[in-house]
Order: structure tokens, then sequence, then C-alpha cells
């Protein structure tokens, strides 16, 4: 990878969605980072500075391996708002007792404001910067091998939009490292004018995955073409996505399909079984629902809970 090169312009822009959690405090000395709480945490990676918040369960017993859960924010969001916003995802560390690792993406300037990820096509000025969330990824998971003892059969993540799409690479490139992973509106690929060729992550082994989606998003497109927000971007259809799992775990091309009731309209759950490594492959198409983060308020769905539900029925094996 080359060296990261700051810009300050960024185009890509995702939906924030403002539902506040009770403030922690936040420890940022680096010290004694297994005391429950909120920890934002620096690290180099390729000579740049890299941030991320780190909250530890409050039950946290230091005796006993700990399961990960990266979270990975929207383009153009940041570590800060999602905690803010992911209270879901805060109390679920506190009742599952599992470390939360909340990433910032790359901005080009302090690492902590508005930021993006490197997700192969996709997004802001990650791609010419080539900017390595694959090293920070590994980084991270350094530095926490080094303060905790970690359950390394039952490292998880789960993205939405660039950082879904960044949690696709991850899955593609890092299966030996994450048991399972969860995406929401995000994409496996796609391509920026004035190329026309769609470009691809490289699976290197099988990884049980769960994708839930939008019918109605336009922004990271579920039928595939062009975003409304960032013109130059075209992404490939949901079903694409989920076609390129299926084949890259060798599940049956025949899903065994379930229709749920949400509150905005029809779930359909297409399961794929008989995956190679009992890599499970689960698609969720949701009705009626636009983009932003899969949880109850938004999309009448709880998506942050069926994540973290994958992840305790998928560990690695």
């Amino acid at each position: 990878q080359k060296r990261q090169r700051p810009i300050n312009k960024s185009s890509n822009h995702e939906t924030k969605q403002e539902k506040e959690n009770p403030k922690q405090t936040v420890d940022a000395s680096n010290k004694d980072l297994t005391h429950p709480g909120r920890h934002e945490i620096s690290i180099q990676v390729d000579g740049v500075t890299r941030w991320f918040t780190l909250y530890v369960p409050k039950n946290y017993n230091a005796s006993k391996t700990s399961p990960v859960v990266f979270a990975f924010h929207g383009g153009n969001g940041g570590m800060r708002n999602l905690f803010q916003t992911r209270g879901d995802l805060v109390s679920l560390s506190d009742s599952k007792n599992f470390l939360l690792i909340m990433p910032n993406g790359q901005n080009g300037k302090d690492n902590l404001g508005s930021s993006f990820w490197n997700a192969v096509h996709c997004c802001g000025i990650t791609l010419p910067n080539r900017v390595s969330d694959v090293d920070f990824v590994q980084s991270m998971m350094d530095k926490l091998k080094k303060n905790f003892s970690v359950d390394t059969k039952r490292i998880h993540a789960v993205g939405f939009s660039n950082g879904g799409m960044l949690v696709h690479r991850l899955a593609s490139e890092m299966p030996d490292t994450f048991a399972s992973v969860a995406t929401m509106c995000a994409t496996i690929g796609g391509h920026n004018l004035p190329s026309k060729e769609d470009i691809f992550p490289t699976s290197k082994a099988p990884i049980p995955m769960l994708m839930m989606h939008g019918t109605i998003d336009t922004r990271v497109n579920y039928n595939g073409g062009f975003s409304d927000e960032s013109p130059q971007r075209y992404d490939v259809p949901f079903s694409t996505t989920v076609n390129f799992w299926v084949k890259a775990n060798s599940c049956n091309q025949k899903p065994t399909i379930e229709n749920r009731q949400g509150r905005k309209g029809n779930i359909k759950v297409e399961t794929y079984s008989g995956c190679k490594s009992n890599a499970e492959t689960v698609a969720m198409s949701l009705e009626n629902v636009k983009h932003g983060w899969l949880d109850r308020a938004f999309a009448g769905f709880d998506g942050t809970g069926e994540a973290v539900d994958f992840f305790e029925k998928h560990p690695k094996k």
C-alpha cells in the first residue's frame, strides 16, 4: 500500500440518525483499557494516526476470554456519532459481554471527524489515497490482544453503507480473523465513472454472512445503479452481492425463503444452506425501507439485534 496523502475534499455522504445514547466517560489516555466504559484510542498505521472507540462492558471479567464486535460507521460518519446513536449496540455489549470496537474512517485531516472507508470502489478520499483499512483493522486487533484475553473464535463485524462495504472487503480478505459478519445497505462492488468496469474483492475462504438491505434504498441502490448521493458511483444490485457470497461460500443455489412482517412491510429472508465450512449465507430484503441503519426506529426491524444473534450462532469452527 502507498502512504496515505492528506486530501481535504470529500464528496460522498451517508445518512446520520440522531438517537442519543447516555454519555459515557471517555478515557483517552490509552491506559487501563480494561476499565469498563468508553475509551478513545489512537494507533499509528503506515505513518498515519488512526482512531477507534473501545467500549468495555460493565461486567467485563479479565479472567475470561471476551468476544469482539467491530461496528463500522457509514461514509461521512465517525466513531463519536456512531457511539452516540447506537445505544442498542452498547446495551448489547453490556448484556452479552462482548468488547465493542467502533473505528473511525479516514478524512485526510484529523481522523476524528466525518470520514470514509476504502471498500474497493467506494468511498471519498480513501480511494485516491489508497488508504489501507485492512491494515488498520489488523493493527486494532494487535492492540486488543495485547490488552485483553480475546476469544479468537468470536470476532465479528457489522457495518452500515460504506462501512458495510468495508465489512464485505474484510470478510473477503480476513476470513481467518472474523468468525462471521453482517452488513446493512451495502454492496460488494461497483465502479466509478469514467470507468465502466465493476470491481470486487477476492474471497479467500468461506465465512458466514448476513446481508440486510432496504428495497427502496437509492443511495446504495438495492436494484443496482448510480447512487443518488454520489452520481459518479455505480453499485451492483443486492442480488449480485448475495450471489457473490453464495458462490464464494459454495452454498446450495436454492435458498429457503421465509416472509416476516415488519412495521413497514414484508421482510423476505433467504437462507442458503449446505455451504462449505458451515458458512451459512442469509439475505434479508426489507420492503419499503430506505437508506439508514436498520433498527426499529428507522426500519421497523431490529437489524442490530439480528446481527448480534447471527454472530452468536456462528462462532469460528
